[in-house]
């Protein structure tokens, strides 16, 4: 795990080896109208204008009283790389990166990475207060949910 807050934004990467096919975890984070069933934080979510490799996904956000939508352009090749980049809403930027490189059939070694610039100085603030709890829990609850689709397997590294 590696977290690197700046002036310009926030920067985290996570790399685990998981027991699940790598094509099971893409479907986990590909499928991005499930979020709000798994995701904490994710309130609604919908993905429209499919075409070929990619599409855009709308994501609402809660954290107490705030809610937050913004659109992402969300790129992939095959089932080994999913690129979302932000398209309007709270960030001045936002890029999110997911690879999955197959070590046999049921194991995978999973790379994230996010950066990210918020609009607004006083969330920025706000954020950094809770920015490395957040990213646990937001891949505690992705492993969580292969668990659910997929069960819950031993033998691997560190889970997401």
């Amino acid at each position: 795990m590696k977290t690197n807050m700046k002036a310009k934004g926030f920067c985290h990467q996570e790399s685990h080896t998981l027991p699940y096919a790598a094509e099971d975890l893409f479907n986990v984070v590909i499928a991005i109208d499930h979020y709000p069933h798994f995701l904490p934080w994710a309130v609604k979510a919908r993905t429209y204008h499919h075409q070929g490799d990619h599409f855009l996904a709308d994501l609402t956000i809660g954290y107490g009283p705030f809610t937050e939508t913004y659109t992402s352009k969300v790129t992939y090749e095959g089932k080994e790389n999913i690129c979302a980049t932000h398209v309007k809403g709270p960030f001045k930027h936002l890029t999110t990166r997911w690879s999955f490189v197959p070590i046999s059939e049921k194991e995978t070694h999973v790379t994230f990475h996010i950066a990210f610039e918020l609009k607004s100085l006083l969330f920025q603030a706000m954020l950094e207060k809770i920015f490395e709890k957040a990213c646990k829990t937001f891949f505690k609850a992705f492993e969580n949910r292969c668990h659910t689709l997929y069960g819950e397997k031993n033998g691997a590294g560190e889970g997401i």
